[in-house]
């Protein structure tokens, strides 16, 4: 499976662009797509939100929860954790 997104900047907080997405089956005969638009928005520092729509995709569940590959529409929240945004977290 090999995906690639292309984004635009719009504003420092916006941006659109389009994701892409190939499965080749290992035989090199079973072969999928999915591809469409994408807008993201940054709402805080090391978030963003995306809305997608795949005008075409496919269905893996072996894959799925790394990239989003099926038909329509989706959402997705992404947040970015490491040593110093966790510092002030006593446990």
């Amino acid at each position: 499976m090999i995906g690639a997104d292309a984004r635009f900047d719009l504003s420092k907080n916006v941006d659109i662009g389009a994701a892409a997405t190939v499965r080749i089956g290992t035989n090199g005969k079973n072969i999928a797509y999915s591809g469409g638009p994408v807008l993201t928005l940054t709402p805080f520092e090391n978030a963003n939100l995306s809305l997608g729509y795949n005008v075409v995709g496919f269905e893996d569940r072996d894959f799925e929860d790394s990239r989003y590959t099926r038909n329509g529409p989706y959402l997705t929240l992404k947040l970015k954790f490491d040593q110093n945004s966790l510092a002030g977290f006593k446990f």
